[in-house]
């Protein structure tokens, strides 16, 4: 009569029963069911199911098997990660290497304009048919670019990084970041509206009223400007930017 293929033994103080085998590849070495059994009837079934793995070749050891789960449980997890699991990563990765302006400008056009659309898609499910969707759908060619250039770098970002199952990036806009000129006529204040603007402010402001006229810098820039900044001459004067200001993310300027 044949031997039975591998025993079963009712837990000490539980009601509920183990199931252990031999494998003829590891002399000496007991496996253990990964878990417990209500009936014996459950763990024979078991064990048969095991029995008849050996003799197909397809039976893999525990070890493996815990491999394979992990590495399963692992891809689940990198496939699960959404389009605003990922934003709010990649904003995190570069917090502190953005320009505190860049930080404070891509944020709102993430939440605003790629999180209402995109957020709940995941990596591996955008195609380049919802990027263009999504692009079509945007309220302006002044939004369009920025948003574009935003969603584009955080997905070139995941195809990178390893925690993410995403390949090949979906955004392929022809275009799509390219900034249009705004159309209409730009009209230009001329010397006496200069002049009653200065006026009608404070005196201490009038030279950074004609200093922005004149010299065409950015009120941030001529904000951070210092007495060394300025040269002045018998026949004008030199302006150094070398400094900006910029609103930081608790909303003071730095």
């Amino acid at each position: 009569m044949a031997r039975p293929f591998g025993t079963i033994e009712k837990m000490t103080g539980s009601n509920r029963y183990r199931a252990r085998y031999r494998h003829h590849d590891y002399p000496g070495k007991r496996f253990n069911a990964p878990m417990t059994f209500r009936t014996k009837g459950e763990a024979r079934a078991y064990l048969a199911t095991v029995e008849a793995d050996i003799a197909r070749g397809v039976w893999k050891h525990p070890d493996q098997v815990a491999a394979d789960a992990e590495a399963a449980r692992v891809a689940a997890t990198i496939e699960s990660v959404t389009v605003a699991d990922w934003a709010q990563r990649w904003l995190d990765a570069h917090r502190r290497e953005w320009a505190p302006g860049t930080l404070r400008t891509r944020k709102p056009i993430i939440r605003n304009h790629i999180l209402p659309a995109l957020g709940s898609v995941r990596l591996v499910d955008l195609r380049p048919r919802d990027v263009d969707r999504w692009y079509d759908d945007l309220p302006s060619d002044g939004v369009r670019a920025p948003a574009y250039r935003a969603l584009k770098a955080m997905l070139n970002a995941a195809v990178e990084s390893e925690d993410t199952a995403l390949v090949e990036n979906p955004a392929r806009v022809r275009g799509g970041g390219i900034q249009r000129p705004a159309r209409g006529e730009r009209r230009l204040l001329t010397g006496e509206e200069i002049d009653a603007i200065a006026d009608a402010i404070r005196p201490e402001l009038r030279a950074l009223i004609v200093l922005l006229a004149d010299a065409g810098l950015r009120i941030n820039e001529a904000l951070a400007l210092r007495r060394r900044d300025v040269q002045l001459g018998d026949l004008g004067g030199e302006v150094t930017v070398a400094h900006s200001l910029t609103r930081g993310e608790a909303g003071g300027l730095e």
